[in-house]
């Protein structure tokens, strides 16, 4: 499985052979474009699956980035690294700024957000949903 390659949903994406995925960049909603990766299924004998799982997971973010910002949200609130500022949970929102999604083989997804340095003085946020869509886990990387 190899090739870059232009979706007609996904726009351009670039195949990487070291990692075996896909990048490019998607517009998520009018004015805001966040990058993808789509992790390759190198046991499948087509791409096809992985790509329409990719094109869903586009399809969900712009239905549930409200919902997925504010879940992550919660789980900053206490854990945030910049506790002399006093945040509110609708403060934590207004920073997270989807950033880009990486879609996996297995049906599962990370969202990652960025926060203008604020929260994490400049480690990234990932949120990892499950094949059904819901959130699971926030990491700090």
């Amino acid at each position: 499985m190899s090739g870059s390659r232009d979706d007609p949903q996904l726009g351009p994406l670039k195949w990487d052979k070291e990692f075996n995925w896909w990048t490019g960049e998607v517009e998520l909603t009018p004015g805001l474009r966040v990058g993808l990766t789509i992790e390759a299924d190198v046991a499948a004998a087509s791409p096809d699956a992985v790509l329409t799982m990719a094109r869903a997971w586009i399809a969900r973010l712009q239905d549930r980035e409200d919902e997925y910002a504010r879940w992550t949200a919660e789980h900053l609130l206490d854990t945030r690294w910049n506790k002399e500022k006093p945040m509110t949970l609708d403060d934590i929102i207004g920073v997270l700024e989807l950033s880009a999604v990486e879609c996996f083989p297995d049906g599962t997804a990370n969202v990652l957000w960025e926060d203008d340095n604020v929260l994490f003085f400049g480690h990234g946020i990932s949120t990892q949903l499950d094949a059904a869509g819901n959130c699971v886990k926030v990491e700090i990387q």
